[in-house]
């Protein structure tokens, strides 16, 4: 009984929150540099040419939160309580991390100002 109720170390919050955080944030930065090589503003109708991996950064966002938020479903129906909302809670934290990267990305491009 003791044993099944003991979580080792490697299955915290922390861990699967830090681990998922990671991606995310290597993300960002790539999003970052993304925004700030190819960042168009335009508002009378000029439209933007934008490379072909221009949206790398918003696919591999979004298959991080699906795959997190799954993984994290699958780590609760297991017991892994912790570890479960740690993959969630990093997957959705990724999400303004990311969008915080595109503003200073767009900001440092030097076309909006």
């Amino acid at each position: 009984m003791e044993g099944s109720q003991q979580i080792s170390k490697s299955e915290t919050y922390e861990s699967s929150l830090f681990s998922t955080l990671s991606i995310g944030g290597m993300i960002s930065i790539y999003q970052f540099f993304n925004m700030r090589a190819n960042f168009c503003f335009s508002i009378w109708g000029y439209r933007c040419e934008y490379p072909p991996g221009y949206a790398y950064p918003f696919i591999l966002l979004f298959l991080l939160i699906v795959l997190s938020v799954s993984y994290g479903i699958w780590c609760l129906t297991r017991g892994k309580w912790r570890y479960g909302m740690g993959a969630i809670s990093g997957g959705f934290f990724s999400l303004p991390l990311f969008f915080l990267a595109m503003v200073f990305g767009a900001i440092s491009s030097g076309t909006l100002g």
